[in-house]
């Protein structure tokens, strides 16, 4: 397990140790040259402004590398454990002004979101000694059964079937599925960064039953169990969680986050859903600049009332 820790210069000046952000790249990519710790010691990680904003306000970031050694991209577990491990490894480190009770913060935008979203649901049996804050969740990709319906076949087939080989290298049962095109496409996008699968979206909008011979490999039992356990919304956290989603995506529409708020809401969670104007991309972009202050707002325990709520951005 491998994760990039950034600590500010100036000295934690406020009370009580200094808050870490586990900042959840929003990789989707399969290749260990694309791994955020890879792309950050290149100087190419898209994410660098994100990390630089949130050090100017003078918080500790973490970066792990959430999809594991084998990049496994969706894999729900996987990537909890994986963002909660390099949260305790990081607080153990004896390091100035952060210590094992410094508040934790999980953030996390669109394949970071997933790694996010699971780290709060595993957190209270994985990992009840860290102190969270509680977590933000934007552009959440839910649930890989709606997923299959909006973005197989069209310009974000790339990245539907990226998440399907991620899910394999976690599941490796998937891989009997296969036919002799999927076992090609398996081998081509084995070491793919997310450029490569934006432009197979555009070149050869694959769609996934051309990839195998069942007729509906979704009514597969050992396919919905798999999925099932990839989906959100079985556990409420015990954190409060921000929920933040384009209410015009449609790649990754707003009904499989809303679902997760109605489960955890059902549950007990504490959880606020906030609508924002636009798609996946603007949206993403758009909320960098608020997550500082919607991490002091967490910290603070502003940010997130009793109960559940709504609002639109």
């Amino acid at each position: 397990m491998v994760a990039t820790l950034y600590t500010p210069t100036a000295m934690w000046e406020r009370p009580g140790p200094r808050p870490l952000i586990s900042y959840n790249i929003p990789t989707s990519s399969l290749g260990n040259t694309c791994a955020p710790s890879h792309q950050l010691k290149q100087g190419i990680q898209a994410d660098l402004w994100s990390i630089h904003l949130l050090l100017t306000a003078n918080y500790a970031v973490l970066v792990p590398d959430h999809q594991g050694p084998r990049q496994a991209y969706a894999a729900g577990h996987m990537g909890g454990h994986a963002v909660l491990d390099a949260v305790r490894t990081a607080l153990r480190l004896g390091l100035p002004d952060l210590t094992p009770k410094s508040p934790v913060v999980l953030s996390g935008y669109s394949g970071g979101a997933i790694a996010t979203g699971w780290a709060a649901e595993l957190a209270p049996a994985y990992a009840p000694e860290l102190e969270l804050a509680g977590a933000l969740i934007g552009g959440l990709p839910a649930d890989y059964g709606q997923l299959v319906r909006t973005m197989s076949g069209n310009a974000a087939t790339g990245v539907f079937l990226a998440a399907t080989l991620g899910l394999a290298r976690e599941y490796p049962q998937l891989l009997t599925l296969l036919n002799d095109n999927g076992w090609r496409l398996a081998h081509a996008l084995r070491d793919a960064c997310v450029a490569v699968e934006a432009a197979l979206g555009f070149i050869a909008p694959i769609t996934l039953d051309a990839l195998t011979d069942h007729p509906d490999p979704l009514a597969l039992p050992m396919v919905r169990k798999i999925v099932a356990d990839n989906t959100l919304g079985t556990l409420a956290p015990q954190i409060p969680v921000l929920l933040y989603h384009g209410v015009d995506e449609f790649w990754i529409p707003l009904a499989g986050a809303r679902k997760v708020y109605d489960d955890w809401c059902r549950a007990g969670a504490r959880v606020r859903l906030e609508l924002m104007p636009g798609e996946h991309f603007t949206v993403g972009a758009f909320a960098v600049p608020a997550l500082a202050r919607w991490a002091d707002d967490l910290i603070a325990g502003r940010l997130v009332p009793d109960g559940c709520s709504r609002s639109v951005g």
